[in-house]
């Protein structure tokens, strides 16, 4: 089947947006290179330095493959290598949004204090925003999928639960491209696709 020209204007646009949002991050990188050298790379170790430069060069790492792959250099035109390649995006966009918002409530509790029932409240609504957060995406990538009510559970076998995520025009577009739709149960996960 022959992708449809309002389907490659489209993916043209996504394809865009991509390459300037990448070129503003590598522009910021160099941008600030010379007060990370001074500031960060000079300091002695600490939990919040390594949160830094793991969210800095994981973030520019992470994003280097998905412009890649957003350009068509790096797939192998096959929906499993699509579907491992949509896992890494949504692992990638949840643990870069996390490590930035650890690096707020370290900043919070230094500006609050150190009194250990903020710390504790702070601690205990993270943990449970991530549980939230990973109940509802898990909720949205099965639903969104049709899959049976059982595959909520341990009790899921692998024939009948596999999320077959089917990306359109691979063959011909060498780009991981998923329609979404417009039903209520497309979460974050399968947004960034």
């Amino acid at each position: 089947m022959v992708p449809s020209p309002i389907f490659m204007e489209d993916l043209w646009v996504r394809q865009i947006f991509s390459a300037v949002g990448h070129t503003l991050l590598v522009y910021d990188y160099f941008l600030t290179l010379k007060d990370e050298t001074r500031y960060i790379w000079n300091s002695p170790w600490t939990v919040v330095k390594a949160l830094f430069l793991i969210n800095r060069y994981g973030n520019l790492l992470g994003q280097t493959v998905i412009r890649l792959e957003e350009a068509g250099l790096f797939t192998n035109s096959s929906q499993t290598f699509c579907n491992h390649f949509a896992f890494f995006t949504s692992c990638f966009t949840i643990l870069s949004t996390e490590s930035i918002h650890i690096l707020v409530l370290i900043r919070a509790r230094a500006i609050w204090g150190t009194q250990k029932c903020l710390t504790n409240i702070l601690i205990w609504s993270y943990v449970s925003y991530v549980l939230v957060l990973i109940g509802t995406g898990t909720y949205g990538v099965l639903a969104n999928h049709g899959l049976p009510p059982h595959c909520f559970s341990f009790s899921c076998t692998k024939n009948d639960c596999a999320l077959a995520v089917q990306f359109l025009y691979i063959d011909v577009t060498h780009v991981c491209v998923k329609e979404i739709t417009s039903s209520a149960v497309n979460w974050q996960p399968y947004i960034y696709i």
